[in-house]
């Protein structure tokens, strides 16, 4: 299964960091959209469909556990692979983000070569629910 042609949300408050991010998975032939805050990530969720959301825990007036309860409560969750990333790698902060609905977590500061290879993971795991839920 070919994942480069897949969207990505990447909601990430820290300006250069999201671009950096941005032009690595551009760079790989990922379409990628972006948001810097929770309200912008749902606005973009509601209205375009993409495979995966990389996203930051820290995010300016709520964070990235409460995102994903909201995208859960709204029904945006289903079939999408959440990648959450941290400057803090503590086990109950991963299993939080795991409990919540993450299927994976980065702890910053990220390699792009490791971004790179954790989305490729992420996706292809999701390609290979699908598929198994459609046979």
């Amino acid at each position: 299964m070919d994942t480069t042609r897949a969207s990505i949300l990447t909601v990430e408050n820290d300006p250069i960091l999201r671009d950096l991010m941005v032009m690595a998975l551009e760079a790989a032939g990922y379409q990628v959209f972006t948001a810097g805050n929770a309200e912008q990530a749902l606005d973009l969720l509601r209205k375009q469909r993409v495979q995966l959301v990389l996203l930051d825990l820290h995010l300016p007036q709520s964070n990235g556990l409460d995102l994903l309860e909201n995208m859960k409560k709204e029904r945006l969750l289903g079939g999408l692979a959440v990648i959450v990333i941290s400057g803090l790698g503590f086990k109950e902060i991963v299993r939080q983000a795991v409990n919540a609905g993450a299927c994976g977590f980065l702890v910053k500061p990220i390699q792009v070569e490791t971004l790179l290879a954790r989305v490729e993971q992420a996706l292809r795991e999701r390609y290979a629910r699908s598929a198994r839920t459609l046979s």
